[in-house]
């Protein structure tokens, strides 16, 4: 007997559990195509090709997985899975199954099992199991190494961001750079790899100018969420109208060595006709700046400028100082920010080119070799 009044409960019954092609239901509801066809377009369903294992997708989803972890047992795309459930009108799953998960593979790891072998018993990417493990390593009470310290902090006076977890009670840092400064992306993330993900901390990520049609690629790192970095956030972030506003937290800005001014320019500095160099601060109040002001004559008897367009302009006199204190810790892929080098680089043991044709300001990258020595500076 044709089946002729389906509703639309049984049809999103029947395309959760894998009948997600036209062909499909008609053989599931024993109907016409043209009955299926009208019954889908009066539910107003669509119905797409996807390339992942949707029969798994509603096992992951009745479990309580939300779209970031089923992407990852699948391996696609998170908006792919989010498309996929919007489409069958599946609400948001926001209960996580990560703390069942950690305390399962701890179990096993005990048990002295590799990480094939509990991704193999729990059915879990092999990544997802080294997430975990990795971020099972690092305690609450975690203390910053000084070269972590110099990183976060020369990040947050340029491209870094922290951000806070749905508790209000860890933060995280995220920070990202162009294609050009993939490298110097790279190195920030291994700087901190004691408090980054060990798989997920860095990131292409594509977009597209929607004028031009241009795609563009950037690279982004994230840290985990940590009570330390929540400090940082509440000592450099003002809640204004509801918006986080970042501001310059004085004690944080004068424990800045060398490294993290370095951090700092090569995020947001440049040369400036040939005459000094800038720093973008164009983002912190006048009361800010005039902290920043007194940090270059305070730690560095260096007189800095600060511009009508609330640049920071480090002029002729102090350049070359400028230039002495951060140039040990610029790569030789960064070396067009000071235009001209003069000397031998610690951190890859080049000589520095006489010419450097790349005049762009703001591009960065980096090396890590140089920082042992400021442990022991």
């Amino acid at each position: 007997m044709i089946k002729i009044n389906i509703s639309k409960e049984e049809l999103l019954e029947a395309i959760n559990n894998g009948y997600n092609s036209e062909k499909l239901l008609t053989q599931h509801f024993n109907t016409s195509l043209s009955t299926i066809r009208r019954r889908l377009r009066n539910a107003n369903i669509k119905l797409f090709k996807y390339s992942f294992d949707t029969v798994r997708f509603n096992e992951l989803y009745q479990l309580g997985y939300n779209d970031t972890d089923i992407a990852k047992q699948l391996g696609v795309n998170h908006s792919t899975i989010s498309d996929y459930r919007n489409n069958l009108k599946l609400s948001k799953n926001f209960k996580y199954k990560t703390e069942i998960e950690k305390d399962n593979i701890k179990l096993l790891q005990n048990a002295e099992k590799t990480v094939e072998e509990i991704s193999e018993l729990l059915n879990l990417d092999t990544r997802l199991v080294e997430m975990y493990l990795n971020e099972s390593t690092i305690s609450d009470d975690y203390v910053l190494a000084p070269i972590e310290e110099q990183v976060i902090i020369g990040s947050l006076l340029g491209d870094g961001n922290i951000s806070t977890n749905k508790h209000n009670t860890k933060s995280h840092l995220v920070f990202a750079h162009s294609q050009k400064q993939k490298n110097y992306c790279i190195w920030k993330t291994q700087m901190l790899q004691n408090i980054m993900y060990f798989h997920y901390s860095f990131k292409e990520v594509k977009e597209v100018d929607k004028r031009s049609g241009k795609e563009y690629f950037s690279y982004r790192a994230l840290s985990k969420d940590l009570p330390v970095l929540h400090n940082f956030k509440n000592r450099w972030y003002n809640n204004v109208n509801g918006q986080n506003i970042k501001i310059i937290n004085k004690e944080d800005l004068y424990k800045l060595s060398a490294l993290g001014l370095a951090i700092w320019f090569m995020d947001d500095g440049y040369k400036d006709h040939n005459t000094g160099y800038v720093i973008a601060t164009q983002c912190f109040s006048k009361q800010d700046l005039n902290i920043i002001k007194c940090y270059f004559k305070d730690i560095w008897d260096i007189n800095v400028t600060v511009r009508s367009n609330g640049e920071i302009y480090i002029g002729s006199k102090y350049r070359e100082k400028f230039k002495n204190i951060i140039e040990p810790f610029i790569h030789s892929d960064c070396k067009y920010k000071l235009i001209k080098s003069s000397c031998k680089t610690p951190l890859n043991g080049e000589t520095p080119e006489k010419d450097n044709p790349v005049l762009n300001p703001p591009e960065m990258e980096e090396n890590a070799e140089r920082l042992e020595v400021m442990l022991t500076e």
